[in-house]
């Protein structure tokens, strides 16, 4: 789907994990990207497929349950959708394929009763229903498929009497009927796969092709790789082979070449959303996915697989990209190679309204600062950097001056320095450190014209560091946001777009090496969004909070005209609205709502004048609100 080869689920034997992880691999790029994980359990033994351009996964086994659930993602949106629950009997090990875009799946066995199946069953995601098909002529476990036109091929597997099956039955959705075709001439089927004309099937490094026009098999070029727990996905006009063990094998049919892509995934390799990010008008651009932010949805876009994003200059986007420097047109989706940049790495970099700054190491592994001036597409070298930042920190712009901030120093401590840059004087002048203590990753970013220092880690194995900073470049001083989001360090995204900050991801410490992911995304709104101005009660008061349910407001009647009061929850949905009448003096509210965090909204006369947030287990008066998007 969208030129990507999906592997989700499974399960590995060694840790006796279940997974329910999602990854997409571009092999425009030859990489992989995690995406959102199914929101149920972990399994193996599941049936899939592709239906109207969206992911499907059926059933499952997890060695406590039969899971008869199903799901569909839609890699648009990397959205998951629960569907119709599958109406037959519990099982594992069954078949499925998908013909015209229905999916079909049937056979398996139930390990607890000893049953063995030879149903079929039609998915319909029009209907979103199941009905029952024509069972095949024999109940086979294990067993692999392939498509070719409007006909489903089942070979291998076990019978009952688990005896391996080296019949081939062809399931006609025309006529919902089963035949047997010529018996596959090999043993052990562990993969298949099929193009719009022929389908394949692998034993161990034999690769044998199916012919339907003649009823043929024929052998073909030899698999060059481990294909063990493999699965099998046609991108464009090759097909691929995803294996347990991260390799990635694609075949072309016309050439009959096999050529080895991906060497290996690791779990400390696999890729997730980039914490540096650009926004152009409503999109927030990443490594191979972009974010619209008035839609609130997620786009997998292959042309935005970049090493590194830079910064954006008069709204187009800088990037290290495949070795090279380039710009990014959004508007036309577009690359336009630049003039290479002079440092092998940009270890801290950004934007002013006129100029790109990175720093670095040079070729000669000197530790320089350079200026890039789009207009002319040339490098300037400027003022030495005298802090003792040497990457893994952060860095923000704010109008014509540039900030450094934490990082490692000379000897991979991490550290809190901070640094701003004066373009006018081409100068350096050291600032107040970073609030919290010294830290390396987080992210960094540009926010109402003040900067964001959020997140990070102690050190290589220190604590994760839980504060989101605010820089106030007027009064050169340091505020902290409270906000609900924990602790987290490396691949911490963040950006702003009207006034809102936008922040999410990263990963949680455990120990040594073991990391969890988050995939929580929120926004922040400070009450000024859409409003230049606001004014605030001093003497507003919302008591008791926090409260067991009864509140009251109090203090705002000679200040209200046209007034309302709105509640709504963390996530943004309305609990309690009513008018206020002009010349009041306080208000008592009784709330029928679960425990949790509200924020209290004041509005006269159509604008927002005052916020507070309301507790019903602890007290957080703190103005503004975060929003899980």
């Amino acid at each position: 789907m969208n030129g990507m080869a999906y592997l989700s689920i499974g399960y590995h034997f060694e840790t006796d994990n279940y997974f329910n992880d999602l990854f997409g691999y571009n092999p425009s790029t030859n990489r992989w990207v995690q995406q959102i994980p199914i929101p149920a359990l972990g399994r193996r033994y599941s049936n899939g497929g592709e239906l109207n351009g969206k992911g499907f996964i059926a059933l499952g086994y997890n060695d406590i349950n039969f899971l008869n659930d199903t799901w569909e993602y839609d890699p648009n949106t990397m959205m998951w959708t629960p569907k119709a629950v599958f109406p037959g009997p519990a099982r594992q090990e069954g078949f499925s394929f998908v013909i015209n875009n229905k999916f079909y799946t049937g056979g398996g066995i139930d390990n607890n009763l000893g049953l063995n199946y030879s149903d079929l069953w039609e998915y319909d995601p029009l209907l979103d229903s199941w009905s029952v098909k024509s069972s095949m002529p024999l109940s086979l476990v294990g067993s692999k498929t392939f498509q070719i036109g409007n006909a489903g091929y089942v070979l291998g597997g076990f019978d009952s009497l688990s005896q391996w099956s080296i019949n081939c039955y062809k399931y006609d959705q025309l006529t919902d009927s089963w035949s047997t075709v010529i018996s596959f001439p090999g043993v052990n089927v562990i993969a298949t796969m099929s193009d719009s004309l022929l389908g394949y099937a692998i034993t161990d490094t034999s690769l044998y092709c199916y012919n339907p026009l003649d009823d043929t098999w024929t052998i073909k070029a030899s698999v060059p790789g481990n294909v063990y727990g493999t699965v099998s996905s046609k991108v464009d006009s090759l097909l691929y082979l995803l294996s347990s063990n991260g390799e990635v094998l694609s075949y072309s049919p016309v050439a009959d070449i096999w050529t080895k892509n991906y060497t290996a995934l690791g779990s400390s390799e696999r890729p997730r959303i980039s914490g540096r990010s650009l926004v152009f008008s409503d999109t927030a651009y990443f490594d191979l996915i972009k974010y619209n932010i008035n839609g609130d949805n997620w786009i997998v876009d292959s042309i935005l697989d970049v090493d590194q994003w830079l910064y954006s200059i008069d709204s187009v986007g800088y990037a290290l990209k495949s070795g090279g420097y380039e710009k990014y047109n959004p508007l036309s989706h577009t690359w336009t190679a630049c003039n290479p940049s002079p440092l092998i790495s940009a270890d801290y970099s950004f934007a002013t309204t006129q100029f790109g700054y990175i720093l670095g190491l040079s070729t000669n592994s000197s530790w320089e600062f350079w200026q890039y001036d789009p207009l002319n597409d040339l490098w300037i070298s400027k003022s030495n950097f005298p802090g003792r930042n040497q990457g893994n920190g952060n860095s923000f712009a704010i109008l014509d001056k540039g900030y450094i901030a934490c990082g490692v120093d000379s000897t991979s401590f991490a550290i809190d320095d901070f640094w701003e840059y004066d373009e006018s004087s081409d100068t350096w002048n050291q600032k107040p450190v970073v609030p919290g203590g010294p830290r390396m990753g987080g992210c960094a970013t540009t926010w109402n014209n003040n900067g964001v220092v959020e997140f990070g880690i102690t050190d290589a194995v220190g604590i994760d560091m839980c504060d989101i900073n605010v820089y106030d470049a007027t009064s050169s001083s340091w505020s902290t946001l409270n906000h609900p989001l924990g602790c987290r360090s490396g691949n911490v995204i963040g950006f702003s777009n009207e006034n809102k900050l936008y922040v999410g991801q990263g990963e949680a410490r455990f120990s040594m090496g073991v990391r969890d992911p988050f995939y929580d995304f929120w926004n922040y709104d400070d009450g000024t969004s859409g409003f230049p101005e606001i004014t605030s009660f001093e003497n507003f008061d919302v008591y008791p909070n926090p409260t067991n349910g009864s509140i009251t407001l109090g203090n705002f009647g000679k200040n209200i005209i046209e007034g309302k009061v709105e509640i709504t929850d963390m996530y943004g949905r309305i609990v309690f609205h009513s008018w206020i009448d002009s010349g009041s003096d306080k208000r008592t509210i009784k709330l029928n709502v679960s425990s949790g965090m509200y924020l209290v909204r004041v509005y006269s006369d159509g604008h927002s004048i005052h916020s507070k947030k309301l507790s019903l287990n602890e007290l957080d008066n703190s103005i503004g609100s975060f929003k899980v998007k």
